[in-house]
Formats: C-alpha cells, sequence, structure tokens
C-alpha cells in the first residue's frame, strides 16, 4: 500500500474542482483525488501553520502549550514510527525546522 499525505496551506478547499469548483482548473489534485481519500470534514486544532503540522506530524495536540518550535528530543512522528517498523517514509516539506529536533 503507498500512502501519500498532502498538506498544503495554500490551497482553499472552495477552489479546487475535487472540491465541486468549476471555474478553476486544478486538473492534477483533481485527478489525485479521484484515485484517493477526499476529506470533506477535517477539523484542524492548531491553526498556526507550524503548530498545525506538529499535531499533525504527532498525533497530539500541541497549541497553545507548544508554540512555532520544532520537535523535540521527546516527540515521535508517524514517520519515525513507521520507519522503525520496516515502512519505507519521506518527508518534503517547507517547514525544515519541524523536521530538526531541538532545532534553534
Amino acid at each position: 500500500m503507498n500512502v501519500i499525505v498532502l498538506v498544503n496551506d495554500t490551497f482553499r478547499r472552495d477552489q479546487l474542482g475535487c472540491y465541486g469548483n468549476d471555474w478553476i482548473h486544478t486538473p492534477n489534485l483533481d485527478q489525485f483525488g479521484r484515485r484517493g481519500a477526499i476529506f470533506e470534514q477535517y477539523y484542524a486544532a492548531s491553526y498556526p501553520m507550524v503548530p498545525n503540522r506538529w499535531d499533525l506530524s504527532t498525533g497530539r495536540f500541541g497549541f497553545p502549550i507548544l508554540g512555532w518550535q520544532p520537535l523535540g528530543q521527546g516527540d515521535a512522528s508517524w514517520g519515525q514510527l513507521l520507519s522503525r517498523h520496516g515502512v519505507h517514509t519521506q518527508v518534503i516539506w517547507d517547514t525544515p525546522m519541524l523536521g530538526l529536533h531541538d532545532y534553534n
């Protein structure tokens, strides 16, 4: 099984064809959505980008206790947990501070 998690805070749901928009053309994302799972209801635990990605990476609620900060040494991400069980993982993101433990 292949799993791709696409998290992007640039796209608005109402501007994607896979969510019903018929005047903005997003053919690649639409095809990706047809071949995968589209979540109709999702509630973010944290609104700011980095705290929200911390929540997604660890499966725990961090905000407002944790702010705009990296994963700590004790924070295990789901990618790390999968890797420990023999699953090959890769992360491509534009927030490198999350991936660098104890980044200052």
